[in-house]
Protein backbone atom coordinates (compact mmCIF):
# COMPACT_ATOMS: atom_id res chain seq x y z
CA UNK A 1 0.00 0.00 0.00
CA UNK A 2 1.75 3.31 -0.52
CA UNK A 3 1.53 6.01 1.56
CA UNK A 4 1.72 9.38 1.32
CA UNK A 5 2.90 12.81 3.62
CA UNK A 6 2.59 16.06 2.70
CA UNK A 7 5.75 18.43 4.07
CA UNK A 8 5.49 21.96 5.24
CA UNK A 9 7.68 23.31 2.19
CA UNK A 10 4.22 22.25 0.16
CA UNK A 11 6.65 18.75 -1.07
CA UNK A 12 5.36 15.42 -0.82
CA UNK A 13 7.12 12.20 0.05
CA UNK A 14 5.38 8.54 -1.19
CA UNK A 15 6.62 5.24 0.26
CA UNK A 16 6.04 1.62 -1.59
CA UNK A 17 6.73 -1.88 -1.26
CA UNK A 18 8.39 -3.58 -4.50
CA UNK A 19 8.99 -6.78 -5.88
CA UNK A 20 12.11 -5.65 -8.17
CA UNK A 21 14.60 -7.33 -6.47
CA UNK A 22 14.71 -10.78 -4.35
CA UNK A 23 12.40 -10.15 -2.30
CA UNK A 24 9.95 -6.78 -0.86
CA UNK A 25 11.87 -3.72 -0.65
CA UNK A 26 10.41 -0.07 0.76
CA UNK A 27 11.35 2.66 -1.35
CA UNK A 28 10.66 6.37 -1.15
CA UNK A 29 10.31 9.55 -3.31
CA UNK A 30 10.14 12.75 -2.77
CA UNK A 31 8.66 15.53 -4.76
CA UNK A 32 8.96 19.20 -5.07
CA UNK A 33 5.92 21.33 -5.10
CA UNK A 34 6.10 21.24 -8.84
CA UNK A 35 6.08 17.94 -9.17
CA UNK A 36 9.66 17.01 -9.69
CA UNK A 37 11.87 13.80 -8.29
CA UNK A 38 14.12 14.92 -5.83
CA UNK A 39 15.13 11.35 -5.35
CA UNK A 40 16.49 8.54 -7.74
CA UNK A 41 13.77 8.44 -10.67
CA UNK A 42 12.68 4.51 -9.44
CA UNK A 43 12.90 5.77 -5.62
CA UNK A 44 15.37 5.69 -2.73
CA UNK A 45 15.48 1.99 -1.07
CA UNK A 46 14.83 2.58 1.95
CA UNK A 47 15.67 -0.98 3.50
CA UNK A 48 15.80 -4.08 1.44
CA UNK A 49 16.43 -6.04 4.84
CA UNK A 50 14.69 -9.89 4.97
CA UNK A 51 10.88 -9.14 4.61
CA UNK A 52 7.98 -12.31 4.97
CA UNK A 53 6.05 -13.44 1.60
CA UNK A 54 3.49 -11.44 3.07
CA UNK A 55 3.19 -7.64 3.87
CA UNK A 56 1.23 -5.60 7.30
CA UNK A 57 0.59 -2.51 7.18
CA UNK A 58 3.28 0.25 7.75
CA UNK A 59 3.24 4.06 8.60
CA UNK A 60 4.83 7.40 7.21
CA UNK A 61 4.58 10.65 8.76
CA UNK A 62 6.46 14.15 7.39
CA UNK A 63 7.86 16.19 10.47
CA UNK A 64 7.68 20.25 11.03
CA UNK A 65 11.56 20.04 9.57
CA UNK A 66 10.26 18.58 6.52
CA UNK A 67 11.79 15.18 7.37
CA UNK A 68 10.16 11.82 6.64
CA UNK A 69 9.47 8.96 9.41
CA UNK A 70 8.63 5.92 7.71
CA UNK A 71 8.40 2.39 10.21
CA UNK A 72 7.70 -0.91 9.13
CA UNK A 73 8.21 -4.39 10.25
CA UNK A 74 11.12 -6.90 8.84
CA UNK A 75 12.47 -10.19 9.68
CA UNK A 76 16.62 -8.91 9.79
CA UNK A 77 16.60 -10.37 13.53
CA UNK A 78 14.87 -13.92 12.14
CA UNK A 79 11.58 -12.96 13.89
CA UNK A 80 9.08 -10.24 13.01
CA UNK A 81 10.14 -6.88 14.28
CA UNK A 82 9.66 -3.12 14.01
CA UNK A 83 12.14 -0.72 12.74
CA UNK A 84 11.83 3.05 12.21
CA UNK A 85 13.90 5.67 9.95
CA UNK A 86 14.09 8.89 9.21
CA UNK A 87 14.57 10.58 5.80
CA UNK A 88 15.94 14.11 5.40
CA UNK A 89 14.69 16.44 2.00
CA UNK A 90 17.72 15.32 0.49
CA UNK A 91 17.74 11.58 0.96
CA UNK A 92 20.25 11.40 4.08
CA UNK A 93 19.14 8.17 6.69
CA UNK A 94 19.54 10.90 9.78
CA UNK A 95 19.47 7.84 11.91
CA UNK A 96 21.61 4.94 10.52
CA UNK A 97 21.57 3.52 7.37
CA UNK A 98 19.72 0.87 9.10
CA UNK A 99 17.39 2.82 10.93
CA UNK A 100 16.25 2.02 14.89
CA UNK A 101 15.12 -1.73 16.21
CA UNK A 102 11.82 -0.24 18.25
CA UNK A 103 10.67 -3.16 19.38
CA UNK A 104 13.04 -5.55 21.31
CA UNK A 105 10.34 -8.21 22.28
CA UNK A 106 10.05 -11.87 21.35
CA UNK A 107 6.88 -13.19 19.02
CA UNK A 108 5.09 -11.67 17.01
CA UNK A 109 4.57 -8.05 16.36
CA UNK A 110 2.59 -6.15 13.72
CA UNK A 111 1.27 -2.72 11.85
CA UNK A 112 3.51 0.40 13.42
CA UNK A 113 1.71 3.41 13.61
CA UNK A 114 3.33 6.71 14.36
CA UNK A 115 2.77 10.39 15.84
CA UNK A 116 4.68 13.09 15.81
CA UNK A 117 3.98 15.66 18.82
CA UNK A 118 4.77 19.38 19.29
CA UNK A 119 8.47 18.70 20.34
CA UNK A 120 9.07 16.74 17.19
CA UNK A 121 9.44 13.30 18.93
CA UNK A 122 7.70 10.18 17.28
CA UNK A 123 5.56 8.10 19.40
CA UNK A 124 5.55 4.69 18.00
CA UNK A 125 2.67 1.73 18.41
CA UNK A 126 1.80 -1.66 17.00
CA UNK A 127 0.57 -5.08 18.25
CA UNK A 128 2.18 -8.14 19.83
CA UNK A 129 1.17 -11.54 19.90
CA UNK A 130 2.79 -12.95 22.85
CA UNK A 131 0.71 -14.75 25.74
CA UNK A 132 -2.40 -12.98 24.38
CA UNK A 133 -2.74 -9.26 22.23
CA UNK A 134 -0.92 -6.11 23.58
CA UNK A 135 -0.96 -2.23 22.78
CA UNK A 136 3.17 -1.68 22.33
CA UNK A 137 4.66 1.56 22.63
CA UNK A 138 7.46 3.86 22.56
CA UNK A 139 8.72 7.34 22.28
CA UNK A 140 11.81 8.40 19.62
CA UNK A 141 13.28 11.62 20.17
CA UNK A 142 14.49 13.97 17.36
CA UNK A 143 17.81 12.89 17.59
CA UNK A 144 17.10 9.27 17.60
CA UNK A 145 17.04 8.29 21.08
CA UNK A 146 14.20 5.97 23.07
CA UNK A 147 13.39 7.88 25.37
CA UNK A 148 11.38 5.77 27.37
CA UNK A 149 14.46 3.02 27.47
CA UNK A 150 15.20 -0.12 25.56
CA UNK A 151 12.25 -1.93 26.94
CA UNK A 152 8.86 -0.49 25.31
CA UNK A 153 5.98 0.65 27.20
CA UNK A 154 3.07 -2.16 27.12
CA UNK A 155 -0.46 -1.87 27.67
CA UNK A 156 -3.52 -4.22 27.97
CA UNK A 157 -5.36 -7.71 29.56
CA UNK A 158 -4.47 -11.06 29.69
CA UNK A 159 -8.37 -11.37 29.39
CA UNK A 160 -8.72 -9.89 26.08
CA UNK A 161 -7.27 -9.28 23.19
CA UNK A 162 -5.74 -5.14 22.71
CA UNK A 163 -4.46 -4.97 18.90
CA UNK A 164 -4.38 -2.44 16.11
CA UNK A 165 -3.35 0.70 18.35
CA UNK A 166 -3.12 4.12 16.66
CA UNK A 167 -1.77 7.21 17.94
CA UNK A 168 -2.43 10.80 16.72
CA UNK A 169 -0.54 13.59 18.60
CA UNK A 170 -2.66 15.66 22.08
CA UNK A 171 -1.36 18.65 24.11
CA UNK A 172 1.97 18.63 25.79
CA UNK A 173 3.67 15.92 23.40
CA UNK A 174 1.42 13.51 24.77
CA UNK A 175 -0.54 10.80 22.13
CA UNK A 176 -3.75 9.38 22.21
CA UNK A 177 -4.02 6.19 20.98
CA UNK A 178 -7.35 4.10 19.66
CA UNK A 179 -7.53 0.58 19.79
CA UNK A 180 -9.55 -2.82 19.38
CA UNK A 181 -10.09 -4.72 22.43
CA UNK A 182 -11.03 -8.05 21.45
CA UNK A 183 -13.06 -11.29 23.50
CA UNK A 184 -13.45 -14.75 22.07
CA UNK A 185 -11.79 -16.93 19.56
CA UNK A 186 -11.96 -16.97 15.62
CA UNK A 187 -14.89 -16.81 14.14
CA UNK A 188 -16.53 -16.05 17.40
CA UNK A 189 -14.60 -12.88 18.17
CA UNK A 190 -16.49 -9.63 19.51
CA UNK A 191 -14.56 -6.61 18.96
CA UNK A 192 -15.29 -3.06 20.78
CA UNK A 193 -13.47 -0.17 20.14
CA UNK A 194 -11.31 1.95 23.34
CA UNK A 195 -8.93 5.00 23.75
CA UNK A 196 -6.29 5.78 25.91
CA UNK A 197 -4.04 9.06 26.29
CA UNK A 198 -0.21 8.57 27.44
CA UNK A 199 1.50 11.30 28.65
CA UNK A 200 5.36 12.42 27.70
CA UNK A 201 6.63 9.74 29.67
CA UNK A 202 4.87 6.83 28.32
CA UNK A 203 2.11 7.11 31.57
CA UNK A 204 -1.83 6.50 30.74
CA UNK A 205 -4.03 9.07 31.84
CA UNK A 206 -7.26 7.57 31.40
CA UNK A 207 -7.00 4.47 33.00
CA UNK A 208 -6.85 0.91 31.84
CA UNK A 209 -9.70 0.41 29.03
CA UNK A 210 -12.59 3.10 30.31
CA UNK A 211 -13.14 4.93 27.26
CA UNK A 212 -14.94 3.07 24.92
CA UNK A 213 -15.43 4.85 21.57
CA UNK A 214 -18.11 1.62 20.68
CA UNK A 215 -18.47 -0.10 23.93
CA UNK A 216 -21.47 -2.31 22.57
CA UNK A 217 -19.23 -4.79 20.66
CA UNK A 218 -20.04 -6.59 17.37
CA UNK A 219 -17.47 -3.80 15.33
CA UNK A 220 -15.83 -5.72 12.22
CA UNK A 221 -12.46 -7.90 13.01
CA UNK A 222 -9.04 -7.61 11.97
CA UNK A 223 -10.31 -3.45 10.51
CA UNK A 224 -8.79 -1.16 12.89
CA UNK A 225 -10.79 2.01 12.51
CA UNK A 226 -9.23 5.30 10.58
CA UNK A 227 -8.53 7.50 13.21
CA UNK A 228 -6.90 11.41 12.36
CA UNK A 229 -5.92 14.18 14.56
CA UNK A 230 -8.67 16.97 14.71
CA UNK A 231 -6.57 19.86 14.97
CA UNK A 232 -7.59 20.19 18.79
CA UNK A 233 -5.52 17.84 20.26
CA UNK A 234 -8.28 15.55 20.42
CA UNK A 235 -9.04 12.67 17.35
CA UNK A 236 -12.06 11.62 14.94
CA UNK A 237 -12.43 8.02 14.35
CA UNK A 238 -14.58 6.20 12.48
CA UNK A 239 -16.12 2.65 11.79
CA UNK A 240 -18.22 0.07 10.86
CA UNK A 241 -20.53 -2.47 12.91
CA UNK A 242 -23.69 -4.62 13.19
CA UNK A 243 -24.70 -3.68 17.08
CA UNK A 244 -28.16 -4.57 15.49
CA UNK A 245 -27.56 -8.18 15.11
CA UNK A 246 -28.83 -7.50 11.42
CA UNK A 247 -26.38 -8.72 9.29
CA UNK A 248 -26.06 -5.28 7.98
CA UNK A 249 -22.92 -3.12 8.78
CA UNK A 250 -23.48 0.60 9.63
CA UNK A 251 -20.73 3.40 9.38
CA UNK A 252 -20.34 5.57 12.74
CA UNK A 253 -18.03 8.45 13.52
CA UNK A 254 -16.85 9.90 17.31
CA UNK A 255 -14.66 12.59 18.20
CA UNK A 256 -13.07 12.40 21.37
CA UNK A 257 -11.63 15.27 22.99
CA UNK A 258 -8.21 15.69 25.07
CA UNK A 259 -10.02 15.19 28.11
CA UNK A 260 -11.78 11.79 26.90
CA UNK A 261 -14.99 13.26 26.48
CA UNK A 262 -16.89 12.94 23.16
CA UNK A 263 -18.19 15.40 20.79
CA UNK A 264 -20.94 13.30 18.93
CA UNK A 265 -23.47 10.79 20.85
CA UNK A 266 -21.93 7.51 23.26
CA UNK A 267 -21.31 4.55 20.88
CA UNK A 268 -20.89 7.24 17.92
CA UNK A 269 -23.22 9.17 15.48
CA UNK A 270 -24.13 6.73 12.71
CA UNK A 271 -23.05 8.70 8.89
CA UNK A 272 -26.03 8.70 6.68
CA UNK A 273 -28.34 7.82 9.02
CA UNK A 274 -30.99 9.14 6.69
CA UNK A 275 -30.78 7.41 3.48
CA UNK A 276 -32.97 4.78 3.18
CA UNK A 277 -31.36 2.16 -0.01
CA UNK A 278 -34.04 0.24 -1.83
CA UNK A 279 -33.85 -3.30 -1.12
CA UNK A 280 -31.69 -5.47 -3.32
CA UNK A 281 -29.19 -2.75 -4.27
CA UNK A 282 -25.70 -2.39 -3.13
CA UNK A 283 -26.50 0.03 -0.77
CA UNK A 284 -28.59 -2.01 0.52
CA UNK A 285 -26.38 -4.89 2.17
CA UNK A 286 -24.05 -2.08 4.75
CA UNK A 287 -22.01 0.84 4.87
CA UNK A 288 -18.81 -0.34 5.59
CA UNK A 289 -14.96 0.42 5.42
CA UNK A 290 -15.58 4.54 6.42
CA UNK A 291 -12.25 7.07 5.64
CA UNK A 292 -12.21 9.87 8.05
CA UNK A 293 -10.90 12.62 5.24
CA UNK A 294 -9.48 15.88 5.96
CA UNK A 295 -11.05 19.17 4.13
CA UNK A 296 -10.50 19.65 0.95
CA UNK A 297 -8.19 16.81 0.95
CA UNK A 298 -5.80 15.48 -1.79
CA UNK A 299 -6.64 11.73 -2.80
CA UNK A 300 -4.27 9.72 -4.81
CA UNK A 301 -6.29 6.28 -6.41
CA UNK A 302 -4.58 3.44 -7.52
CA UNK A 303 -4.28 2.82 -11.02
CA UNK A 304 -5.45 -0.50 -10.28
CA UNK A 305 -8.77 0.40 -9.11
CA UNK A 306 -9.52 2.62 -12.21
CA UNK A 307 -8.60 0.27 -14.68
CA UNK A 308 -10.11 -2.53 -13.14
CA UNK A 309 -13.60 -3.73 -12.51
CA UNK A 310 -13.78 -2.46 -9.04
CA UNK A 311 -12.19 -0.33 -6.49
CA UNK A 312 -10.45 -3.03 -3.91
CA UNK A 313 -9.65 -0.54 -1.27
CA UNK A 314 -9.91 3.09 -0.12
CA UNK A 315 -8.12 5.67 -1.88
CA UNK A 316 -5.00 6.46 -0.61
CA UNK A 317 -5.72 9.99 1.59
CA UNK A 318 -3.67 12.82 2.88
CA UNK A 319 -3.35 13.06 6.88
CA UNK A 320 -3.61 16.79 6.52
CA UNK A 321 -5.13 19.23 4.12
CA UNK A 322 -2.32 20.50 1.50
CA UNK A 323 -1.80 20.72 -2.16
CA UNK A 324 0.32 18.25 -3.66
CA UNK A 325 2.84 18.10 -6.60
CA UNK A 326 0.79 16.87 -9.46
CA UNK A 327 2.32 13.67 -10.42
CA UNK A 328 2.14 9.70 -11.57
CA UNK A 329 4.31 8.28 -9.38
CA UNK A 330 4.78 4.29 -10.23
CA UNK A 331 1.32 3.33 -10.32
CA UNK A 332 -0.33 6.27 -8.55
CA UNK A 333 -2.50 8.51 -10.22
CA UNK A 334 -3.86 11.78 -8.56
CA UNK A 335 -7.48 13.10 -7.97
CA UNK A 336 -8.16 16.21 -5.88
CA UNK A 337 -11.26 15.58 -4.24
CA UNK A 338 -12.30 19.25 -3.66
CA UNK A 339 -12.80 19.03 -7.60
CA UNK A 340 -15.71 16.25 -8.21
CA UNK A 341 -18.98 16.96 -8.32
CA UNK A 342 -21.56 14.59 -6.87
CA UNK A 343 -22.44 11.63 -8.65
CA UNK A 344 -19.67 12.49 -11.46
CA UNK A 345 -18.15 9.17 -12.48
CA UNK A 346 -14.26 8.82 -12.67
CA UNK A 347 -13.27 5.57 -14.49
CA UNK A 348 -15.40 3.09 -12.49
CA UNK A 349 -15.10 4.71 -9.22
CA UNK A 350 -17.75 6.72 -8.58
CA UNK A 351 -17.53 9.86 -6.16
CA UNK A 352 -20.97 11.09 -5.10
CA UNK A 353 -20.23 13.46 -2.26
CA UNK A 354 -17.43 15.45 -1.15
CA UNK A 355 -17.07 14.53 2.82
CA UNK A 356 -14.90 14.38 6.06
CA UNK A 357 -16.48 10.68 6.36
CA UNK A 358 -17.14 8.78 3.39
CA UNK A 359 -17.74 4.50 3.28
CA UNK A 360 -18.35 2.29 1.06
CA UNK A 361 -21.78 0.60 -0.03
CA UNK A 362 -22.46 -2.71 -1.10
CA UNK A 363 -20.46 -5.83 -2.36
CA UNK A 364 -18.82 -5.88 -5.50
CA UNK A 365 -18.42 -2.86 -7.83
CA UNK A 366 -17.77 -0.27 -4.76
CA UNK A 367 -19.34 3.55 -4.29
CA UNK A 368 -17.09 6.03 -2.33
CA UNK A 369 -20.18 7.58 -0.76
CA UNK A 370 -19.86 10.08 2.32
CA UNK A 371 -21.40 12.58 4.66
CA UNK A 372 -19.73 15.26 6.77
CA UNK A 373 -19.87 15.06 10.38
CA UNK A 374 -20.09 18.42 12.22
CA UNK A 375 -19.44 18.98 15.84
CA UNK A 376 -22.62 17.77 17.14
CA UNK A 377 -22.54 14.44 15.46
CA UNK A 378 -25.15 15.71 12.78
CA UNK A 379 -25.05 15.06 8.99
CA UNK A 380 -23.99 17.83 6.40
CA UNK A 381 -23.49 17.26 2.71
Amino acid sequence: LPKVAAAPDGSAFISWFDLRGNGYAIYMQHLNPQGEPLFPSQGLLISDHKQATSLTDYDLKCDKDGNAVITFVDYRTGEPDIFIYKISPKGEFLWGKDGIQVSTTSGFETTPKIAITGDGSTTVTWTNFTGGQWVMLQRISPDGKKLWGDNPVYFGDKLEGYEGPQPVPSDSNSVIVVYNIVTGQFPQQNVRIAAEKFTAKGEPRWGKGVVFIQGLGNVMPYTPPPVRADGENGAVIAWHDDRDLDNKMVAYAQKINSNGTFDFPLNGAEVAAGDAPQAGTAAHQGRRHPAVFPRNPVVFIPESQVQGQAAVDLPVVLEEEAELPVAQIHNLVQFPLARIVPRQVLSRVDVEVLADVAYRAGQGRQHVVGHREVAAGLQRA
